[in-house]
């Protein structure tokens, strides 16, 4: 590798990497001189400054990560491994956060990586560049499955690892090593004098977590107390009082419901809570240790534990930890129901079965959303409480609309009557058509009724609410509640259903569901036709397609409209359909009567009905008929038609067969 210096003012790459880095002024030098020279010796590296290299932000690594592409060249390998005995020479176990050579080493050291650091550096010093990443960015299993293994397979190459860690008394990187050695350890307690030194390295690292400038929050005192209540190692003893409450301190109501859905207040805490669990049975201060460690951060230290078991271990390997929480078994099921949940789903669902005797115990402790999930995960608790629930989102969502209906005063009345169950629910237009006004909109209550739908399904409350907006606000604001489960078909078909089933006229039902799907935004016409034509378009409910095509708004009487064409195709029904749809000749709809003229049109032998027409009081009727006898027919109706015209009083009605009869002139003239 041989890289010139650009003469530019700007810095060349080493000089930049070297800023990026934080190199010293003789680390950068040395950077120089090993990188720029083909041969060079190893036996630069005696004049290295030990460093130790922090974790970099995004910018910064990306900025790494291309500036080492240009260095390394087209040399990968060789030249990676020279940047790598660079990087360690200075910085030890910390030169994994610097020696970015691909995006799979920004967050995490992949297996590929591992190896290629085994074969530059040894197996120890792997190790330990692999062992900084999860002391410092806490994620999940997968960072100590390795480590996990090695303990078991070349547990020197992990003690090894623990004496070339850069910054051991700042780093939790020797911690977690300790924690991978214990759980590898006998099952039995055992104090032997290696693990006895694991042991006090993970009393090390918890007393470094108590007495450091990021301390939780405690005072000196405080930290000077646990430390002695560490050092006792008596854990039937009370954990002592602390300045701020800790969790021990804490009423269930507290740790419960707001310290387990916190943010860790030190993620030193998630770092080092797995370790102490794999001690537990080694010696006693570590059991003292724990139930510190959940005192000051109870959320830190179940993050930890959960997610950093080694594969191997059963799920009763957490029983030990119950003694050592605030709330043992019910506070590890209520942490399983929070963010966890959203992250470790098929992990949750293993815990609460694990730990499902305390169901009952935490109910009091959930929000809404977390009962929803308590009950997915164990759904023999599920209903148990859900009367409670819906009693008190009711009590928000009925005051909630009182003061929608503010004006005057009895609109209130009428809202507050009807969500109670008073009047018949197929008297709903009727009772709610004084208070109709289309500009109000549902706001800041929309999530408490969908989440009131989760629970009560359809029942009486959720129809009333849904008409009621429908009916008296065009269903401005429905969209959430209607939402949930992501399938609209099943919801409609279930509310539909619920809505005949407690004697809602088809007239209503297809002015609320045209409503609805008006506020559906990026829903398809095809679905609204689909869930008509299922549910009111048959031989059945013909009349009540009939009515509504008389009765309700223009969309709705559009779908009753094209219902009873259908109808009108099936022998048994096309007389009652004839009659059903020649009673909407009146309809001043301009889309309900191109719906009309198309029907007529496929129906020529009603022609008496059409002729009737032509005589007619209505002007809107004559107009309808005029349209159809001269789409049939022009030629065959044309004297008809001047002989309605020489009778028209109406302008537009003579405008029309004029421009009619005109047309049809003009294409007589062009066959002759």
């Amino acid at each position: 590798m041989n890289i010139q210096p650009k003469k530019s003012k700007k810095l060349d790459t080493l000089g930049r990497l070297s800023q990026l880095w934080g190199l010293t002024p003789a680390n950068e030098a040395l950077a120089r001189a090993y990188l720029t020279t083909d041969q060079a010796e190893d036996n630069l590296f005696s004049g290295a400054e030990g460093q130790v290299f922090s974790p970099f932000d995004w910018q910064d690594r990306q900025e790494i990560c291309t500036l080492l592409q240009e260095v390394i060249g087209p040399d990968h390998t060789k030249n990676q491994a020279k940047v790598l005995r660079l990087l360690w020479a200075i910085g030890r176990s910390t030169a994994g956060f610097a020696a970015l050579f691909g995006e799979e080493n920004l967050f995490l050291v992949s297996d590929s990586a591992f190896r290629q650091r085994c074969e530059v550096l040894g197996t120890a010093a792997a190790i330990a560049m692999d062992v900084e990443y999860p002391a410092a960015h806490p994620i999940g299993y997968d960072q100590t499955r390795r480590l996990h293994q090695l303990a078991h397979t070349n547990p020197d190459a992990l003690l090894e690892a623990q004496r070339l860690i850069a910054d051991p008394q700042n780093s939790m990187a020797g911690g977690v090593l300790a924690g991978a050695l214990l759980a590898a350890g006998p099952k039995e307690a055992k104090a032997d004098a290696p693990l006895a030194r694991q042991v006090e390295l993970v009393l090390n690292r918890v007393e470094a977590i108590l007495t450091s400038e990021d301390n939780l929050l405690l005072s000196d005192e405080d930290a000077a107390q646990l430390t002695a209540y560490l050092h006792a190692g008596d854990p039937t003893a009370p954990v002592p009082a602390t300045s701020f409450p800790n969790a021990w301190q804490s009423d269930p109501l507290d740790y419960l419901s707001r310290q387990l859905v916190s943010i860790s207040l030190s993620s030193a805490v998630k770092y080092i809570a797995p370790a102490v669990l794999f001690g537990l049975d080694y010696d006693t201060r570590l059991a003292c240790a724990m139930r510190v460690l959940a005192g000051v951060d109870l959320c830190g230290v179940l993050w930890g534990v959960i997610c950093f078991l080694p594969e191997d271990w059963e799920l009763n390997t957490l029983d030990a930890l119950l003694p050592h929480i605030p709330g043992g078994e019910g506070t590890l099921l209520r942490f399983v129901v929070t963010n966890f949940y959203e992250y470790h789903e098929e992990e949750a669902q293993r815990l609460a079965r694990h730990f499902h005797a305390a169901g009952e115990e935490i109910l009091n402790y959930l929000n809404l959303e977390e009962y929803e999930r308590l009950g997915a995960l164990l759904p023999e608790l599920k209903h148990s409480r859900d009367s409670a629930w819906m009693e008190s989102l009711q009590g928000v969502i009925t005051p909630f609309l009182e003061k929608l209906f503010n004006q005057p005063p009895k609109q209130q009345d009428i809202v507050r009557n009807y969500l109670a169950g008073q009047g018949a629910f197929a008297d709903s237009a009727a009772l709610l058509r004084p208070i109709r006004n289309e500009y109000r909109y549902l706001s800041n209550i929309d999530e408490a009724v969908q989440e009131y739908r989760k629970l009560a399904g359809w029942d009486d409350y959720a129809c009333r609410y849904i008409v009621l907006f429908c009916l008296t606000c065009a269903g401005n604001g429905t969209t959430k509640p209607l939402s949930t489960n992501g399938d609209d078909k099943q919801t409609l078909d279930a509310f539909l259903d619920a809505l005949t089933a407690r004697g809602l006229p088809v007239r209503d039902c297809l002015n609320v569901l045209t409503l609805l799907h008006q506020n559906w935004y990026d829903r398809s016409r095809k679905l609204l036709e689909q869930v008509v034509q299922e549910h009111f378009v048959t031989p059945a409910g013909l009349e009540a397609l009939g009515d509504t095509a008389r009765n309700s708004c223009a969309a709705a009487r559009v779908l009753a409209v094209e219902g009873l064409d259908k109808l009108s195709a099936l022998p048994e029904c096309t007389e009652r359909a004839r009659c059903a749809l020649i009673a909407c000749t009146g309809d001043t709809s301009k889309q309900v009567q191109e719906v009309l003229v198309q029907c007529y049109l496929r129906h020529p032998d009603w022609e008496a009905d059409y002729l009737a027409l032509l005589g007619s009081k209505k002007a809107a009727q004559r107009s309808l008929a005029v349209r159809v006898l001269a789409g049939i027919d022009e030629e065959k109706y044309r004297s008809t038609l001047e002989t309605t015209l020489a009778m028209e009083k109406n302008t537009k009605v003579m405008d029309q067969i004029t421009a009619l009869l005109g047309r049809s002139a003009v294409a007589a003239n062009a066959g002759g």
